[in-house]
């Protein structure tokens, strides 16, 4: 459970690149980075945690409703911490 085993999507019009995370029906975990999302070079990722396609917080993942400057290993650690609060396995959505 790594987001190097998903696919981003680049839109080639924002120039960002995104995935969408599905941890069952009702929770899932938008990824996005480039141009637009807040982040660095070495923290590259932004996430936000949807409940029911409303952006919501989680506590012990994420304390703002958008949460950017992360590095892939703070995602990894993001999606094992859904996978644990949920046991559902991570399901990508295009």
């Amino acid at each position: 459970m790594k987001l190097s085993n998903y696919q981003m999507i680049k839109n080639q019009v924002t120039g960002i690149s995104r995935v969408r995370l599905n941890f069952g029906k009702d929770l899932a975990l938008s990824i996005i980075t480039g141009q637009g999302a807040m982040c660095t070079e070495d923290k590259p990722y932004e996430i936000a945690v949807l409940q029911n396609g409303k952006i919501t917080n989680m506590v012990g993942v994420n304390d703002q409703q958008v949460l950017g400057y992360l590095s892939e290993d703070e995602v990894d650690c993001i999606i094992k911490k859904l996978y644990t609060l949920t046991g559902q396995e991570p399901m990508e959505i295009s």
